[in-house]
């Protein structure tokens, strides 16, 4: 083998390694956006359901909104699409926790030198003593495991947050048809 050859494979090696260190590195970065969303989700779905409460608690409360809103034509609609809608948002916000679960958390590559400190140690210098012996193949090997398995986990993720913006849509469309309902069965007179 000339010198050249060497090189060359040198810089091929460097150039896989780099390139899947950075697609690990987008798998991580998406994992962290999905997370974001997640508590997007949560933070609305909460709102939007505390002003449900706000209103469940003022009818439960206050006779004359009671007396006022069943003299309202289409009350039993308006009762059945608060309550979906309640429904809907305590599903989304169900949906938004279980995306924050995560699988147990290894380091990314795992360590090939050993689980404690001492024994990190004791490879580190052993490598030292023999750079030769260590092969970045070993290192690209477990970037391509890691990436794989936050991928699969982006997945499962992005499903969760799905079903929760789904259920989210529900819970705002029956809120929605609710005022409608409420607006629509006020008699003017």
């Amino acid at each position: 083998m000339t010198d050249g050859t060497i090189t060359d494979k040198l810089e091929k090696s460097d150039l896989l390694y780099e390139t899947l260190k950075g697609l690990y590195n987008q798998v991580l970065e998406r994992r962290k956006t999905l997370t974001g969303q997640a508590s997007s989700l949560l933070t609305f779905g909460g709102i939007i359901q505390t002003i449900l409460v706000g209103l469940i608690t003022t009818l439960a409360t206050n006779s004359s909104a009671r007396v006022l809103l069943s003299q309202n034509s289409h009350y039993s609609w308006i009762v059945w699409a608060v309550g979906a809608g309640f429904v809907f948002y305590v599903l989304a916000a169900v949906a938004a926790l279980a995306a924050f679960m995560e699988p147990k958390w290894d380091p990314a590559p795992v360590p090939l030198l050993g689980e404690t400190p001492s024994a990190q140690k004791e490879e580190l210098m052993k490598i030292y003593a023999s750079p030769s012996k260590f092969s970045v193949s070993d290192l690209e090997v477990q970037l391509i495991n890691a990436t794989i398995r936050n991928q699969e986990t982006n997945k499962r993720k992005f499903r969760i947050l799905l079903a929760g913006y789904g259920f989210l849509l529900f819970g705002i469309e029956a809120t929605a048809i609710a005022g409608i309902l409420l607006i629509s069965g006020i008699s003017i007179g």
